[in-house]
């Protein structure tokens, strides 16, 4: 929005628009240094409640997710939110969190 100087609404009319000719969506991508490779990125969660374990346990099987462990989230600590599909590595150039 900001570069382009356009409201929210251009934006996701933008973007929809995008997605309708023939730019189909895509699975996210990054470079992994471990695999050495480009590969799919998955979302790394941390910490899961009870109610919620069987899903994405099974999520985590189907290589959909990574869970990870609480024991690194400590305060002021930068954990990141995508790891690589293959290797299961953290790979934080594509966000953390606080």
């Amino acid at each position: 929005m900001d570069i382009l100087e356009i409201t929210k609404e251009e934006a996701e009319k933008y973007h929809a628009d995008y997605h309708k000719g023939n730019t189909p969506r895509r699975v996210s991508e990054g470079y992994c240094h471990n695999c050495n490779a480009v590969v799919t990125i998955v979302p790394i969660i941390y910490g899961i409640i009870e109610n919620d374990e069987v899903t994405l346990k099974t999520a985590e099987k189907e290589e959909r997710l990574i869970i990870g462990s609480l024991d690194q989230v400590k305060e002021g600590i930068e954990v990141s939110m995508f790891g690589c599909k293959i290797c299961k590595s953290a790979l934080p150039r594509y966000g953390t969190i606080l």
